[in-house]
């Protein structure tokens, strides 16, 4: 009854992703730059309170657009490049199993795995679309959902951190997951 038993635990943690704040400037509908903001100095890159989704957001008043009188004249903002990194994300795993031995060459492995056990929330990084011109006239300063998280790491790209096309419940960062399995040996 004590013998054929393993646990399998697994923590996995993550260092936040960089991300870039951007705007767009399109020439004519056809050709478009999408470009890093001037930093506002003296302004907080983030705004810190617990009813946005992992505790953060972007400040919009750390950021503005430069002022262009021609395409010709666009340059990079002074926001550094992957200076900004976004949410952090960790996972605690664990699997149970149990090995049977029902005859001499056949076995049977019983197993329950949870994945994010603890149902810690991991959030993809914030939209960073801060706005954008068309043919040289502010078209918004930014979007509704700038410097929110929006979505959740495993829905963020489809890629997460473990770089997979897969789909959200078999990617990293999602909600947790309760899987039960048995496997016939022969």
């Amino acid at each position: 009854a004590l013998g054929g038993w393993s646990l399998n635990p697994l923590v996995r943690a993550y260092s936040a992703k960089p991300m870039n704040p951007a705007y767009t400037y399109t020439v004519t509908g056809v050709v478009s730059f999408n470009l890093r903001p001037d930093v506002v100095p003296g302004q907080q890159v983030w705004l810190y309170d617990s009813s946005y989704a992992g505790g953060k957001r972007l400040n919009i008043n750390a950021f503005s657009i430069p002022q262009f009188p021609s395409a010709s004249q666009l340059r990079q903002g002074t926001a550094p490049r992957n200076g900004i990194r976004g949410f952090p994300a960790t996972s605690a795993d664990i699997a149970l199993r149990r090995d049977f031995r029902v005859t001499e060459r056949i076995g049977l492995q019983l197993s329950g795995e949870a994945y994010n056990i603890l149902n810690h929330p991991n959030f993809y990084n914030p939209s960073s679309l801060y706005g954008g011109y068309v043919n040289g006239s502010l078209i918004s300063l930014s979007s509704a959902t700038f410097g929110l998280a929006t979505s959740m790491l495993s829905n963020g790209n489809q890629s997460g951190y473990v770089g997979s096309p897969m789909l959200s419940i078999y990617s990293f960062g999602g909600q947790r997951d309760i899987q039960l399995s048995a496997k016939v040996t022969f």
